[in-house]
């Protein structure tokens, strides 16, 4: 999902769809600076252009062991944690469609669990605003008793310590020194400064999840997940604002997890509507009776921003659950 016009508003600074990365000359601005993610990007470029699927293409780089790609495979997430930095800080100083979220959730007493696979920060930003909340440790994020914000893929800011061969404070010497990148761990460090990834004498190499098809596993404090999981035990009502029902890891946690359901809302564009309902009950029906999610499955497909203004979308469903 994405926020709506805000002052300060920079257009190419948009948070991207996947496959619209390349428009708008932002991340160009950002490639500019990073030239082995620059190389290996011209190369999805060019394959997208000729019709590719920019997450298939990256996934095969991904998957690519020569010695070539994988050294311009070791800058990608660096390159892309500080493109999302700048959308953070660049795109708008306010995220109106997010701000009236909290407001309409946990602003009118209900508790509320943020569930989101972006990078960038500005829910964050709203519920700053809002609610007073910092990020600045592993516990801010799951620790009010009015809300949690979960970020399964990663986000701006988040870190793997990465044990170099040499002391150094520069992701991009690091890495052009061939020290390989950590693996995924558990060891998630929150609240670093996007432009050092650098404290307490280590160096932290971005947590984010790359966008690639078939991605599986979550770039995530496991203290996060056990929350949401404890969380979705006793919810019954859920919203889905942008969510293609592609990515089984979520869907996988949320079948799992969840209890009695007694509404399931899905809100999406008008293109590819009737797909993602039809998915996200498919998905979870192979666990769970599918008359129990086509009873409760109620579909809105004017997109995020519509969603919030129509007297039928956020408001009454904020009567119901407070009445």
């Amino acid at each position: 999902m994405c926020p709506d016009d805000g002052p300060i508003k920079q257009d190419r600074w948009k948070p991207p769809l996947v496959n619209t990365m390349f428009e708008g000359g932002a991340l160009d601005e950002v490639l500019s600076q990073h030239p082995e993610a620059q190389a290996l990007m011209s190369s999805v470029r060019t394959r997208v252009r000729g019709g590719g699927v920019f997450e298939e293409i990256l996934r095969d780089y991904t998957n690519d062991l020569s010695p070539h790609i994988q050294r311009q495979m070791r800058f990608v997430p660096i390159a892309l944690h500080e493109f999302f930095y700048r959308v953070s800080n660049t795109y708008t100083s306010e995220a109106i469609n997010y701000s009236h979220l909290v407001n309409s959730t946990v602003g009118k007493g209900i508790q509320t669990a943020y569930v989101t696979l972006n990078y960038d920060t500005l829910l964050e930003m709203s519920l700053t605003k809002i609610t007073g909340a910092g990020f600045g440790n592993i516990e801010s994020y799951v620790s009010s008793p009015d809300w949690i914000l979960v970020k399964l893929h990663g986000s701006v800011g988040w870190g793997y310590p990465w044990n170099t061969a040499e002391r150094t404070t520069s992701l991009r010497h690091a890495a052009r020194a061939n020290n390989p990148p950590p693996r995924h761990s558990e060891l998630i460090r929150v609240g670093l400064h996007p432009g050092e990834m650098y404290a307490d004498d280590t160096l932290f190499y971005p947590a984010l999840s790359l966008p690639v098809t078939g991605k599986y596993g979550f770039v995530c404090p496991p203290s996060h997940v056990a929350a949401l999981r404890s969380f979705l035990q006793d919810c019954e009502n859920f919203l889905f604002i942008g969510f293609s029902a592609n990515d089984r890891d979520l869907i996988e946690l949320l079948a799992g997890s969840i209890g009695d359901v007694t509404l399931l809302r899905v809100v999406t564009g008008q293109g590819d509507h009737d797909e993602v309902v039809e998915r996200l009950i498919q998905a979870f029906s192979q666990l769970r009776d599918p008359a129990l999610f086509r009873q409760a499955v109620q579909g809105f497909n004017l997109g995020f921003t519509r969603y919030l203004e129509t007297d039928h979308g956020i408001d009454r469903l904020v009567a119901s659950l407070v009445s």
